[in-house]
């Protein structure tokens, strides 16, 4: 486990930013992806998923150390761009693409992967008459089965390379595809899958990613020379956990890479997960048949891979010591919910009401994956070096202004309901245009009522709307100098192909 956390001053963060917070390790993170880049020397080696972690200030630091992104939807390319990522360094990768973003993206000069034959063959009907920029890799669904060492109940949500899985085209199949596609291919993508406790299946992998480009090459006439071996080597919760290092990870694979070859890996858990820990408080503390349990101020809104999958990570206590992963106590969120369970066996002999922890280990696949569940909002994110010190503010904390289950909802006239009215004080309404055979439609939306003075609502609504206009600048603009152009204009600028195959008109 790592050591930086243990110097966090918990109680001073909580005091300045509040809890739950999500702390960040620029340092760790450098060191983790550095580890990666060992492999082929080259830091666009490296293309961090987004979805991992798609927080600004994780691509941030990636960005400025030269590695790619791997992204899955358009938002996380926009990201990426903003990061300061550029499109020669961005692979798009989902089993749906937006497939005219897919085409865009490819003329731009990105590298994309085609999940199936149908996305291969309308690829090639959009981008046909066009010159390209771009790669085009295919994704293998492997006919041998991917096996974890140590056997856990959650490993068949993550064998994306099963042969029963939704992913890739079928690696029996992939050869005549390729011979047939009228574009040209430039490699090959495989992903084995996540928390893999062992490195036998990225060696397969590999060998086979090789076996199927020669194959093609026999048939095509063409070489294959790009080769992604996606993510999925895992990292310890708790301690006892074995995992390969990075470090072994690179020492297996570089004796098989072959010269004149370009090779992609896309660490998600074993880049970010250690280098992100989240601060909480305990809130209640009750006993219940003997067992006590600690209930803190955060749970399956943020941790849901936690509680879900049931990885209970290590927590430290107030002091920076880990606590007990044994005992008869428990550690639990706030959420109405049985499963929202944090730690499930513990002792709590050393907490109290509002005391601090410190979860570890959550860089990947939790603030990824956060929901609003009974109407949390999410936290904020800051920065600390080694030592724990020079905490820095990168992403305030969700407000109401946010909230997204009621930010732009309409409010209908029904909910007043049979023999009830809504207090017109509440309510604004606005008609459609009707046609003479169509009765009037209207909406009804929020607004302040005498009791909440319009005074303060309006001067509320513009000090948040102010705090979301300064999110929005650009992450390289001084704070004094506004950008030139709105941040996430570089995605607009790509070119776009309609349905026919031409480039669309601006």
């Amino acid at each position: 486990m790592v050591e930086w956390t243990r110097k966090i001053a918990q109680k001073a963060l909580a005091n300045r930013f509040g809890t739950p917070l999500y702390i960040l390790n620029p340092d760790q993170l450098t060191r983790n992806a550095r580890d990666f880049i060992a492999l082929t020397g080259d830091p666009a080696s490296v293309a961090y998923p987004v979805k991992s972690n798609p927080s600004l200030a994780v691509l941030r630091v990636l960005a400025c150390l030269g590695c790619a992104a791997d992204c899955a939807a358009e938002q996380e390319v926009r990201l990426a761009l903003m990061a300061g990522i550029p499109y020669s360094s961005i692979v798009y990768n989902s089993p749906v693409p937006d497939r005219a973003l897919l085409a865009s993206l490819y003329l731009a000069g990105a590298t994309v992967v085609a999940d199936s034959e149908p996305i291969l063959r309308d690829l090639a009907l959009r981008v046909a008459a066009a010159p390209h920029h771009g790669k085009l890799l295919l994704r293998v669904n492997p006919c041998e089965p991917v096996e974890y060492l140590h056997h856990e109940d959650w490993q068949s949500l993550t064998s994306h390379s099963s042969s029963a899985a939704k992913f890739g085209i079928p690696s029996e199949e992939l050869p005549g595809i390729a011979a047939t596609c009228p574009l040209p291919i430039d490699g090959l993508h495989i992903h084995v899958g996540t928390q893999m406790d062992h490195l036998a299946p990225f060696e397969q992998a590999l060998a086979l990613l090789h076996h199927l480009a020669d194959e093609i090459a026999a048939r095509t006439g063409r070489p294959l020379s790009l080769f992604d071996l996606g993510g999925g080597l895992g990292i310890g919760f708790q301690p006892g956990q074995q995992f390969p290092s990075p470090a072994a990870y690179v020492e297996a694979l570089r004796p098989a890479l072959r010269p004149g070859c370009r090779y992609l890996v896309e660490p998600g858990h074993a880049l970010v997960g250690n280098a992100v820990a989240l601060l909480a408080q305990v809130r209640e503390i009750k006993q219940i048949r003997g067992r006590r349990w600690a209930l803190l101020n955060v749970g399956t809104d943020q941790l849901a891979k936690v509680t879900l999958l049931h990885w209970p990570h290590q927590i430290l206590g107030p002091n920076g010591q880990p606590l007990p992963s044994s005992g008869p106590d428990a550690i639990g969120g706030p959420h109405c919910f049985a499963g929202d369970v944090l730690l499930p066996q513990t002792r709590l002999d050393s907490l109290a009401i509002d005391d601090t922890v410190l979860i570890q280990n959550v860089g990947a696949y939790c603030f990824a994956l956060a929901n609003h569940f009974n109407g949390l909002l999410g936290p904020a994110h800051v920065a600390v070096d080694d030592s724990g010190e020079c905490p820095t503010l990168h992403q305030r904390a969700e407000d109401w202004f946010f909230e997204p289950g009621s930010v732009g909802y309409t409010w209908p006239h029904s909910l007043a309901g049979p023999g009830r009215s809504l207090d017109p004080a509440l309510v604004q309404t606005s008609a459609a245009p009707t046609s003479a055979s169509t009765p009037p439609r209207t909406s009804t939306r929020f607004s302040p009522s005498k009791n909440w003075p319009r005074t303060t609502f309006a001067s509320s609504c513009r000090q948040r709307a102010r705090s979301a206009s300064s999110r929005c600048r650009s992450p390289f603009a001084s704070p004094a100098t506004p950008p030139s152009s709105p941040p996430c204009t570089a995605l607009a600028k790509a070119p776009r192909i309609s349905p026919s195959g031409a480039p669309a008109s601006p």
